[in-house]
């Protein structure tokens, strides 16, 4: 009997790298940042939203695009 791949070996079923090729980044939060949040709460609670944090995450993919 076969058993059925789960968890990150299903994930990476399949797939392929390839240089050259564009690629979709995605990170899934634990908290999600809400609306009706303050400004405040959302900078507590999200923790990619924090001052700073979209600058470095875009100066890394900037990088690595170069």
């Amino acid at each position: 009997m076969i058993r059925p791949l789960i968890g990150y070996q299903a994930l990476r079923a399949g797939r392929v790298s390839e240089a050259g090729r564009l690629y979709f980044v995605t990170k899934v939060a634990g908290v999600r940042v809400r609306q009706e949040w303050t400004p405040t709460e959302q900078r507590s609670r999200g923790r990619l939203v924090q001052p700073g944090v979209p600058e470095i995450i875009l100066e890394a993919l900037g990088w690595l695009q170069q």
